[in-house]
This record gives structure tokens, sequence and C-alpha cells, in this order.
């Protein structure tokens, strides 16, 4: 069994696909959708990379499908620096536009994984990278419906508008393709972010015990534009596991502007926790640490040395890390961006280990004054004891975070939504049937795990 026959790092249950289709541009998939018998065929699911770790990678929530494969439709259609975006296929990655843009005007909103990750994937399952959540460089999706028919959504170059209006006149319904099921999204219009006249990626160092009062600091740091991007905290466990050299409490804090202004709120922010004494890391440290020197580049859209992150964290390369990689999975709840949230958190995710040979890392992504992305790595031996362990302390975990309001804004393959929101609060899940019964009454698309396909 290979990756995408349901093997996955996070030994969720694996369910083999039926027919595997690789098509290599859009006018294929169209043929393999008109072609396609719902009731004599399989449903079917779409993947771009399949690199989805931590999350159940290209494993099936569902039994009984077959497989779409989107990775040959990867050519870079369009780069306009001049207005900052860039049209890419779904099978596009990080690495390949990371490469293009380097020495430009512009640069690519990264998440911390492979660079050979799809950029169009981690957008359609609402990823985050080092510029904020990647939703919010989404200009326009390309798609294909379930009966064939092609067609962009939300803003297109060279349909209507010069300048990028994602919503359009109306309801917009670019959002109806992320986290769903109605359609193969083959290419999106993304975002390219503008380089300042100076960045400084500034890192340092804080004790444990120190948490509640940098969260605190941070907040009002960012309130007064004085940080950009997202700071990330790692916490000790998490600096181990992703190849720091030293387990310590490391942060990123981004300083963007022109030299007087860079300098000013250089000076702010350590003004504003001297409290804590936080000690710099030399930029001799950062340069010669394998996490420290990776993420500074994927502040500048640099993914050169993200294979880095993936060996030490799983300890194999991408291509082989579901096969022979350490176990992992991932928890990612949304919370309020205060210390005693961050605390109690992160309390709850070292409670549920206790007794177990599973290890915790926590990242904090703060993505703006008021919300905190609570990266979860659960890193466990794949025998039998070890993911018995590992799931266990998963399900445990996440149902306190759940009880405690700190909800997933991602779900695994292994479970659903309904596992985790709300219940007769909102009429999002209903909506979302509804809509997938009218796209796609014939359900020529499988549930997944946050739509249920054509549900009555």
């Amino acid at each position: 069994m290979n990756r995408l026959q349901g093997m996955n790092v996070s030994e969720f249950p694996a369910v083999q696909p039926g027919t595997v289709f690789e098509p290599e541009n859009v006018a294929a998939v169209q043929e393999l959708l008109k072609a396609h018998n719902a009731s004599i065929n399989l449903p079917l699911r779409v993947v771009s990379s399949g690199y989805n770790w931590g999350l159940g990678s290209a494993s099936s929530p569902t039994p009984n499908t077959d497989l779409v494969h989107l990775h040959r439709l990867n050519k870079i259609r369009i780069i306009d620096l001049e207005r900052g975006f860039a049209v890419v296929e779904a099978g596009v990655t990080q690495d390949q536009l990371s490469a293009e843009l380097q020495g430009t005007s512009r640069f690519l909103n990264c998440t911390a994984s492979s660079g050979q990750t799809s950029i169009v994937g981690n957008m359609m399952d609402r990823g985050v990278g080092l510029h904020g959540q990647r939703t919010h460089d989404l200009l326009g999706v390309e798609v294909v419906l379930p009966d064939g028919t092609a067609g962009t959504v939300g803003w297109w170059p060279n349909v209507g508008s010069l300048a990028a209006n994602r919503w359009g006149l109306g309801p917009s319904s670019l959002h109806l393709f992320t986290q769903s099921n109605f359609a193969v999204v083959t290419a999106a219009t993304i975002s390219l972010r503008p380089r300042p006249s100076r960045r400084e990626i500034v890192t340092f160092t804080v004790d444990p015990g120190t948490m509640e009062t940098v969260v605190d600091q941070l907040r009002t740091l960012v309130g007064d534009g004085i940080l950009s991007g997202v700071t990330k905290i790692y916490d000790e466990e998490s600096s181990s596991l992703y190849g720091a050299r030293e387990a310590r409490i490391a942060i990123h804090a981004c300083i963007d502007g022109p030299e007087q202004i860079a300098e000013a709120k250089i000076s702010e922010l350590w003004r504003r926790l001297g409290s804590i004494q936080p000690q710099r890391v030399p930029a001799s440290k950062v340069n010669d640490d394998p996490l420290m020197s990776a993420v500074i580049s994927l502040y500048d859209g640099d993914t050169s040395n993200s294979e880095t992150i993936v060996r030490n964290a799983l300890n194999a390369s991408t291509q082989g890390a579901d096969k022979h990689g350490t176990g992992w999975i991932f928890a990612l709840p949304f919370l309020p961006m205060h210390g005693r949230d961050v605390v109690k958190a992160i309390e709850i995710v070292r409670q549920s280990i206790v007794g177990t040979n599973v290890r915790a890392g926590t990242t904090v992504n703060v993505l703006d004054h008021d919300t905190v992305d609570l990266v979860v790595a659960l890193s466990f031996q794949r025998d039998e004891t070890g993911s018995n362990d590992a799931h266990q302390v998963f399900d445990r975990m996440v149902s306190k975070l759940v009880d405690s309001g700190y909800a997933p804004y991602r779900v695994d393959t292994g479970h659903t939504r309904e596992d985790y929101a709300d219940q007769g609060r909102s009429i999002d899940a209903l909506l979302a049937q509804r809509i997938s019964r009218v796209i796609d009454p014939t359900r020529v698309f499988a549930s997944n795990r946050y739509v249920t396909a054509g549900a009555e």
C-alpha cells in the first residue's frame, strides 16, 4: 500500500480507492466527469499533492471511492508582479512558485510545510501561512462541476474588473469551494504579497512560565501595528520535534517597514517585553539552527530549506513520510488571543499525554489581535501500541479542547465536522447539504469530512 492507496503517517483508518485518475489538464477533468456514471461508478474524491500530513494525507474518510489526483495539473499560467497575482494550477507546488518569485518585488505567503505541497490544495483546506490564513490570498478559482461544466468563480484576470474583487457582485460563491466536495478545483488566482523595503525577523527565547505574559504583550504589539505577519511561538517540545538545536521556547516576530520605522518598532518590542527578560538569538545562531533558519526563509516566501523541517519532524523525506515516517497527528484549534486561553489550551495538551510515550508539541501562530492558531503536533511510534495510544490521546485531548471552546478549523480524515461543530446553533451544515444536492444531485463526488454528499 502507498500513500495514494490510503497509507498515512497519522495511522488513520485507510481505505484503498478503486481507480486512481491522473488528468493532465482541465479538458481531461471535464471528460472524466462527463463520462462518470454515478449509478455504476464509485463516487470520486479529489487530492492535489496528497501531502496533508497529520490530517490523514491522501487517505479517504469514506470507503468505496475512486481518486482524482491532480498533481499533473502543474502549470503556473500567469505571474503578474505589477498587479500582484498569480494563476496556478492545482498541482503547482510551493517550491515552484517560490522559485519563480525569488529576486522579484512579490512573494508567496508560504505555509511551514514541505515545499512540495500544493498551494491550491492547502488553500482549499484553509491552511495558514507565515503571513496569515491563506484563504485571504484566494482571489478566484477555476472549477469543473459534477456535470463537466467548467468556469471561474470569484475574480479572474481578463474577466471584468482590472482590480481584484474576489467577492464580485451579489452573493459570493468563492468559498463554496473551500473545504467542500462540490467540484474539482483545477486552478486558482492568488494574491502575491509586496516585499517591504526592509524586513527583519526578530528571534528570541523566553523562560518557561512566561507564556501568559508573552501572549498578552504580543497582543498589544499586534494591535498597535508593531508586528507584521504571523508571530510564531514554538514551545520546548515543538522546538525539539521540528529540529531546533535547543529545546527552548522560541519566538519569531516579523518587523516590516522603512529603516527608521523598523528600528523604532524593534525598540518598542524590547521595551514592552522587558519584564520577561527575552534573550535575542544572534543571527549566527539563527543561521546555524535548522528550524530557525528555515522559518526565517519562509517569512520571505523562500521554501528552499523547508524539507529540513519535514525530515526532522517525520524522520523521512516528503515522498517517503507516509510509508516510513514517524507517526504524526495534528490538532488545529483556534483560540482567543489571550494569555490565559493559550496557557489553558497548552495545559490540556500536556495533561492528555500523561502516562503515555506520545510526544506533544505546541506552536502558537498569532493570526491577528484576537485569534491564535494553535498547532498541536502529536509524535508517536507507528507500532500497534504507539498508534493506539496516540489516537486515544488525540480524541481525549480534542474533546477537552472543544469543551473549553477551542474548536478546530480543519478536520482530519478520521473525523467529520459533526464531531466538533456546535449542534443546533447554526445552519451552516444544512445549507452545505442543500447546496450539495443542487450542484451534485447524482452524487458524483463522495462525502468528505466537511460535507455529507447529497444528505437529506
